[in-house]
C-alpha cells in the first residue's frame, strides 16, 4: 500500500516497532527521520536481521527510515535525555 494512502499520524503509528521507545511522538519522528521508497519483499528480507543494532528500521508499509543527517545533534541529545530504567532491552541497545 502506498504512503500517500495514510495520514501522518497513521504512518507514525506504522513506524519501526524499535523505536517506538525512543521517538516520542509525530513531530521528532518527521524531523529526526526521512524515508525511502517502498521496498519489496526480498530487500526488506536481505535488510532485516535479528540483532536489533544491525536491523534496518523499516515501517509497517516497507519503507526503509534513515536518520537525517542535520537532525543528528538533536536525536543524540534527545536520547541522551532518556531514563534508561524505563526503556526495554532493545530500545536500551538501540540507544
Amino acid at each position: 500500500m502506498k504512503a500517500g494512502s495514510y495520514d501522518k499520524i497513521s504512518l507514525f503509528g506504522l513506524g519501526p516497532v524499535e523505536l517506538l521507545a525512543l521517538v516520542p511522538g509525530v513531530d521528532g519522528y518527521y524531523r529526526w527521520f526521512t524515508f525511502g521508497n517502498e521496498l519489496d519483499i526480498d530487500q526488506i528480507t536481505q535488510r532485516t536481521k535479528h540483532d536489533v543494532c544491525e536491523c534496518a528500521w523499516i515501517d509497517g508499509i516497507g519503507r526503509q527510515l534513515k536518520l537525517r543527517s542535520p537532525a543528528l545533534d538533536e536525536f543524540k541529545q534527545h536520547l541522551d535525555s532518556l531514563d534508561a530504567s524505563t526503556l526495554n532491552m532493545e530500545s536500551c541497545m538501540l540507544k
